[in-house]
């Protein structure tokens, strides 16, 4: 069923393949690599995310304040938005204690004539802002850390696949 490569015979020949030798090594090199490198990306953000949870949230971001994010993608476009944050609880396709947050100023558009409705989940100071969270499976996202009175962090789009950033966006307190 599988061919047998621990046999005598050379791994490319095993394999059925025409490679020569020093072609394969160097195919499994880098994929060794890529894999690695990739999990310790993975791992990197992981440890982060962690550290970031478990400091407190600043007292900045409340029920109330006005918060103001501006994002700016590969292209240098930038786009505004502001929310006052809410202590409505969120229905979201995602775990946690989701708020609303009301827009004040900006458009976040529709499918299908519904339009986007924006929620925030906040652990310690890991922000994370679903432009769609009425959405299931179409991700539009702001992540970052609170850093008192401002906000660093990255626009993501995707969806069940996975998500692919698309920009950083900076966001301070207004009120």
């Amino acid at each position: 069923m599988f061919p047998d490569v621990c046999g005598p015979r050379p791994l490319y020949v095993a394999l059925g393949t025409k490679m020569r030798p020093d072609w394969l090594v160097c195919l499994v090199a880098v994929a060794v690599a890529s894999g690695c490198a990739g999990r310790s990306t993975f791992m990197e953000k992981l440890e982060r995310y962690q550290a970031l949870a478990a400091e407190p949230t600043p007292v900045h971001w409340a029920a109330g304040a006005v918060w103001a994010f501006v994002t700016t993608d590969r292209r240098g476009y930038k786009n505004v938005l502001v929310f006052r944050i809410s202590d409505e609880v969120a229905e979201t396709c995602s775990y946690g204690d989701w708020r609303v947050l009301e827009i004040q100023q900006g458009e976040l558009g529709s499918l299908a004539g519904i339009p986007f409705r924006p929620a925030a989940l906040v652990e310690g100071r890991h922000l994370w802002i679903s432009l769609t969270s009425n959405w299931c499976d179409i991700n539009n996202d702001l992540k970052g850390e609170l850093q008192g009175l401002n906000f660093t962090g990255q626009h993501t789009s995707g969806g069940m696949m996975g998500s692919t950033v698309i920009g950083h966006v900076r966001g301070w307190r207004v009120e």
